[in-house]
């Protein structure tokens, strides 16, 4: 098998797979599929935290070279 050349690409769709992974077992818990602790669902919610930005207020205005920059403030 050939070495892959953009191993930033395959870091962040690991990371996105732990992330929807952590939100499908969140999920499961609050339709009662699954049973979890409170230390569990606040380390899934740290762990969130560091992988989902916090959607609280999000700005999106255009620069001097008119690209978009996004901004989010908690």
């Amino acid at each position: 098998m050939a070495v892959r050349k953009n191993l930033t690409q395959v870091q962040r769709t690991r990371d996105k797979i732990r992330t929807s992974q952590l939100i499908n077992r969140l999920h499961n818990h609050v339709i009662g599929k699954n049973q979890m602790t409170s230390t569990q669902i606040r380390a899934a919610e740290i762990l969130l935290n560091k992988t989902l930005p916090n959607l609280a207020q999000q700005t999106i205005d255009l620069d001097m070279d008119g690209e978009l920059v996004i901004t989010w403030q908690k």
